[in-house]
């Protein structure tokens, strides 16, 4: 019957949530040890020139002047 299926719904919704809070809380994590990692090394001098210039969820963004692209790409994923 329909009420059922809605507590069925919300069992399955309240499951994926629980699976999926930690995963996402893990990668917030994560995300902000890179960050502060890559911020230490800019602070203490390597890749001159490249600035953080905004972080998003699980996405960092860069302003690196074009002839260091390739050295920062390579940098960045070290």
């Amino acid at each position: 019957d329909g009420w059922g299926r809605q507590v069925s719904k919300t069992n399955n919704a309240q499951w994926r949530e629980a699976v999926n809070m930690p995963i996402q809380g893990t990668a917030a994590d994560i995300i902000k040890m890179a960050i502060i990692e890559i911020w230490n090394c800019l602070q203490n001098g390597e890749m001159p020139g490249m600035k953080v210039v905004w972080t998003v969820h699980d996405s960092i963004l860069f302003m690196v002047p074009e002839p260091l692209l390739k050295d920062a790409e390579t940098w960045v994923r070290n």
